[in-house]
């Protein structure tokens, strides 16, 4: 994408390159989850799925919940209030995809944490 834009001028290389960065970091993290989970119960393409549609649906109940709550000026309280607002978010769509699950290791849960804060992070950025 850098020699894209580079060789050939094209500043539509520029969403790309943004996206690549965005997305690289976080999805080889989340490989790297993949490949501790010792279970092996949970296989790539779920683990792909969850990526993106619950990094979408966090970002989305995040939204959601930063209507409800009031933030007010992002100073030191507010700051504070952003954090919790987006752990709360990923945390109810870790907690959707867990409910009623088989997977009992804490490896599955923390390999689908890592899918749904990964996404997040792409997205969000």
């Amino acid at each position: 994408m850098v020699a894209l834009l580079r060789v050939f001028r094209n500043v539509l290389a520029f969403p790309g390159i943004i996206f690549i960065g965005a997305f690289i970091i976080p999805f080889t993290l989340l490989i790297f989850f993949w490949e501790v989970n010792a279970p092996r119960n949970i296989n790539i393409f779920d683990v792909v799925k969850i990526f993106f549609i619950g990094g979408v649906s966090s970002l989305l109940v995040t939204m959601i919940l930063s209507k409800l709550v009031v933030i007010g000026e992002i100073d030191y309280y507010g700051a504070l209030m952003v954090g919790v607002v987006e752990e709360t978010g990923k945390l109810i769509v870790v907690a959707y995809y867990l409910r009623g699950s088989k997977r009992k290791y804490i490896l599955n849960g923390l390999l689908l944490g890592a899918a749904v804060g990964a996404g997040f992070a792409v997205f969000e950025t």
